[in-house]
């Protein structure tokens, strides 16, 4: 039996191996909107020209995303004109507005953002179309046993920042769907179940604490998250994307931060991460969180998995050194609250670009 039902882990609630992940308290609430303006219209550009101008592709068709402290939100086109927009936050540092409905509670913080208040000023949420989620990240102890598997989100879910599920998807349904043929050809798979059950909590923990353990601390400062952003997405490419393009069949025979290899490269994204963290934290401590975020602007290249991948890792590292020399300098103000419902970043939009699909 294999289970493929998503967040439900039917047989991992069912036996009792089913965990959460109660260091990463992030929730989600998303709806439906009607009446959003549209980004590429002629009443933007006279609007807001700099911001149209300094975009030469449509804005309206990609996933475009506004950040803060504490959070992020995404906002996708769909069929017909309506926009699916939602939220993700860490509960330990942000809340969505007080109001009658979850609805209005996400209206409120999506126009409590200068963007947001452009395009969402006199938009709907549609009435049965509002959703949430508590406790998004969660994993299972043990992934298969004897006559039984578990792939994809049943297996598990950190954040859905970067998409990181897809990965996951791809691994555990190629690795669970070999060692099946291999069963049914009459193969002793004892040792590719062991396996499976060993590094699937090693590649859980080392995916989250490399990359997304307390990164919503430093969501919000522009500078530190477009480093972030460059070295993750780069690694990525370098850890998953160049092995499956050279070899499918080898890359997708085992599970991603794999033996020793997996660790040093899993301890040197941590350490950035855990380097952001603390800049940002210093920030919030001084009163200076946002600071650089005024104006902000930026365009990145596209990744591809070859040597070009040298130009986003030095953005990255320029990016990450100069925070570091900033932190040397900074000088406590008077104490200030982080915001909590206003944006920290009203120029994220503006650089019109999607999240990157998939990170490891």
């Amino acid at each position: 039996m294999v289970d493929a039902s998503g967040r439900a882990a039917m047989i991992a609630r069912k036996l009792g191996h089913f965990r959460p992940n109660l260091e990463h308290p992030i929730n989600a609430v998303w709806a439906r909107f009607t009446g959003v303006k549209e980004w590429d219209s002629y009443e933007w550009r006279e609007k807001f020209p700099e911001m149209a101008n300094a975009c030469r592709t449509s804005r309206e068709w990609a996933t475009n995303h506004l950040m803060g402290y504490g959070w992020w939100c995404w906002i996708i086109p769909l069929r017909g004109g309506d926009v699916s927009a939602g939220i993700v936050y860490d509960s330990r540092i942000f809340d969505l507005p007080a109001d009658a409905t979850l609805a209005q509670r996400l209206h409120n913080h999506l126009i409590s953002h200068p963007v947001g208040r452009a395009i969402f000023g006199e938009a709907q949420a549609i009435e049965g179309d509002v959703h949430a989620f508590s406790a998004l990240p969660y994993w299972s102890e043990k992934v298969c046993g004897n006559g039984w598997a578990a792939v994809g989100d049943a297996t598990g879910f950190i954040d859905p920042l970067y998409s990181p599920g897809l990965d996951f998807c791809s691994f555990t349904s190629y690795y669970v769907a070999n060692f099946l043929s291999r069963s049914l050809a009459g193969e002793n798979i004892s040792a590719l179940l062991d396996y499976y059950n060993t590094q699937y909590p090693v590649t859980y923990r080392r995916w989250f604490e490399s990359l997304y353990q307390d990164k919503y601390f430093y969501m919000g400062e522009a500078d530190l998250m477009s480093a972030a952003l460059l070295l993750d997405v780069a690694s990525y490419y370098i850890g998953l994307v160049r092995p499956v393009y050279r070899d499918p069949e080898w890359a997708f025979a085992r599970l991603p931060f794999e033996g020793r290899p997996g660790r040093i490269a899993a301890s040197m994204i941590r350490f950035y991460r855990r380097r952001l963290v603390a800049l940002a934290k210093n920030r919030a401590a001084a009163g200076r969180l946002g600071e650089t975020n005024s104006g902000w602007r930026e365009l990145y290249d596209g990744f591809v998995p070859d040597f070009r991948l040298r130009k986003q890792i030095g953005q990255g590292l320029r990016r990450w050194c100069r925070a570091e020399w900033r932190n040397l300098t900074i000088s406590p103000r008077q104490a200030q609250s982080p915001p909590a419902t206003c944006a920290v970043i009203p120029n994220e939009a503006q650089r019109s670009r999607g999240t990157p699909s998939n990170i490891a």
